[in-house]
């Protein structure tokens, strides 16, 4: 893929990314748009199979987030617990493309402390 063509598809998916997400009235919409840029890859098969990829990432880190975060608190030690749950496990199951945009959806629920 040729530098312009990247520079077209990573702007123009944070920029509608980051609509979409306000749109239906996201807190953090401005992170969507960082996630879309995360997910720009060189083929349409790739960001495909990238994108189930990080949706059982993302069950998977919401999950260890959520039962953490209830039982233990809404503590940076606590995402640090996670971080050290989650990675290991998304790696063995073969999701690892997951770990930076979960992470940080994660963080949401560390700064909202609260995962409803």
């Amino acid at each position: 893929m040729s530098l312009p063509l990247r520079t077209f598809k990573i702007a123009a998916a944070a920029f509608i990314a980051i609509l979409i997400a306000d749109s239906v009235g996201l807190s953090y919409a401005i992170s969507a748009g960082i996630i879309a840029i995360l997910s720009i890859l060189d083929t349409n098969k790739s960001s495909f199979l990238t994108g189930i990829q990080r949706v059982i990432s993302t069950v998977l880190a919401l999950f260890i987030a959520a039962v953490l975060f209830y039982f233990l608190g809404f503590k940076v030690y606590v995402f640090a617990l996670y971080l050290l749950i989650y990675v290991p496990l998304a790696y063995r199951l073969g999701v690892e493309s997951g770990v930076a945009p979960c992470s940080v959806l994660v963080t949401h629920l560390l700064a909202e402390q609260s995962v409803a």
